[in-house]
């Protein structure tokens, strides 16, 4: 599109000393010519209303006529030349430049070949409207830090993604701040097999009112990216982990934890990150996730999971290591109260090699740093009965092997100060399931979780990914194992009422 507008400005230019060249018989011609130059020379913004100038050009004589005729075919030509309604414009080297708004960037991103990138130019934006990524192409902006986005989009994202068949698709390079939108950010969406979203160089801002992004299918890498919350009362606002289609099989289907993702492609990695001040659900571990976040700083920030209550089917399993958590004692509006580092409710876990201090305050006084709870034999689950026989169903320390089997979690190689070799059981009240469940005989050391002792026979996963560096295009995604089925666990505890 600006290729186009400097053609016509090209030629409005030509025009203009043609007239100028021209001799005028008339006296009236020569007013009015006089006069339409006058205007062009204040009509110096915007290229349409140059073009405009032609309409309002007095008739001309017949010599006159034929230049008219040559400036209006060549206008014309330029405007069945340019994109029919497309301002955005090739770069050449498969990158695509938008003029930043909603509409055009949506245009681009269903108009250009799958594997192209779509560019957002430096500068503050308001979108209000969703853009969806949903073909293979990339979203960024010109350069890191560059791009403002304010989200308006209400109660949608403002971003979403929908994983390709065949292409890698990435976003990078935004900062996307809250407008008057109460949902998260961004959307990934998309089943097992397809493609992994990348995410990198980004700055997700919230202020209570919303998520930063809601990443509803496992697979992916997100690294060099900062969360950060306004609203210091406010317990989530992270990255919400969270598959919750029944038909996936990612939780009866065996782990995928370290090198058992071969490829990479099957769990959700967070690399180098930072998150600032979300309380209590920086990262949300929920239905069928699979992560692995390392490398990351928490400020005063904490990370919670879902297990089968609240939500149907809970966590699968997280790999956590790596990182440095903070806590702040005192100043300004400190201590934050941060009820934990790392609540886990369900599947497994490895937790090692962090720095992760204590949460102790005069304010709050001391709460755990790690902390287990199985909310699914006092709060009315989601999906199942309440529980009242161990194991309980997909609660921590379970996994799958041709059904639900032991899959403890494990902590090791920690420092700080923190009580990562105590962690803290969480028993929720208030006993809506009626049964006096206590989480000490559903979870226990030795048993459902182990400290001071590695994984046996665990592996990282490389690091940093491989997808960072470029080197691999697409992932070719593994076989999808084939689930057991798994009928949900039978009532206990009943009794005949007379």
């Amino acid at each position: 599109m600006r290729t186009f507008f400097t053609k016509a400005l090209q030629i409005c230019d030509n025009f203009m000393v043609y007239l100028e060249e021209i001799r005028i018989d008339s006296v009236r011609m020569k007013i009015e010519t006089s006069t339409a130059i006058k205007k062009r020379t204040t009509r110096v913004g915007a290229a349409s209303n140059r073009i405009a100038y032609f309409t309002a050009l007095p008739f001309w004589r017949n010599k006159n006529q034929v230049i008219l005729n040559w400036v209006a075919a060549t206008v014309s030509l330029i405007f069945v030349d340019a994109p029919n309604g497309k301002a955005f414009s090739n770069q050449g080297n498969g990158v695509y430049v938008s003029d930043g708004s909603v509409s055009d960037t949506q245009n681009a991103l269903n108009s250009v070949p799958a594997g192209s990138t779509v560019q957002i130019p430096n500068g503050n934006y308001t979108w209000s409207s969703t853009v969806t990524v949903n073909t293979g192409v990339s979203l960024q902006g010109q350069s890191v830090g560059g791009v403002t986005i304010t989200d308006n989009a209400g109660a949608s994202p403002v971003i979403q993604i929908v994983k390709s068949a065949n292409q890698i698709t990435t976003l990078s390079n935004l900062t996307i701040q809250p407008g008057n939108q109460t949902y998260h950010h961004l959307g990934i969406y998309g089943t097992y097999g397809l493609q992994p979203v990348l995410i990198h160089d980004c700055v997700f801002n919230t202020d209570g009112n919303e998520g930063a992004i809601t990443w509803q299918s496992n697979g992916g890498v997100i690294w060099n990216c900062t969360f950060n919350c306004s609203n210091l009362n406010f317990d989530g606002g992270g990255i919400q982990l969270k598959n919750s289609d029944t038909s996936d099989p990612s939780w009866s289907t065996p782990d995928t934890m370290g090198v058992a993702d071969s490829n990479g492609s099957r769990n959700t990695y967070i690399e180098d990150c930072t998150f600032n001040y979300l309380i209590d659900q920086c990262l949300d571990f929920d239905d069928n996730s699979r992560t692995v976040v390392r490398h990351c700083t928490f400020n005063n920030s904490g990370c919670t999971s879902h297990g089968a209550d609240t939500s149907p089917i809970g966590n699968r399993h997280c790999e956590i290591y790596n990182n440095s958590f903070i806590f702040t004692q005192s100043g300004g509006s400190f201590p934050l109260n941060i009820n934990y580092f790392v609540l886990l409710r369900g599947g497994t876990a490895v937790f090692f090699n962090n720095v992760i201090p204590a949460i102790s305050s005069e304010t709050w006084g001391q709460k755990a740093g790690i902390l287990f709870g199985d909310f699914n034999i006092s709060l009315v689950p989601n999906s199942v009965p309440c529980q009242t026989q161990y194991p309980s169903f997909h609660q921590l320390g379970q996994g799958w092997n041709n059904g639900q089997v032991s899959d403890p979690v494990y902590l090791w190689g920690n420092s700080g100060g923190g009580d990562y070799d105590n962690p803290g059981l969480d028993q929720f009240s208030p006993d809506a399931c009626g049964s006096n469940q206590q989480v000490s005989n559903y979870i226990q050391a030795g048993r459902d979780y182990f400290t001071g002792t590695a994984r046996p026979g665990y592996t990282p996963y490389t690091y940093p990914h491989p997808l960072r560096s470029g080197s691999q295009q697409s992932l070719l995604a593994q076989p999808v194992p084939t689930p057991t089925p798994q009928a949900p666990p039978p009532p206990t505890g009943l009794h005949v009422v007379s």
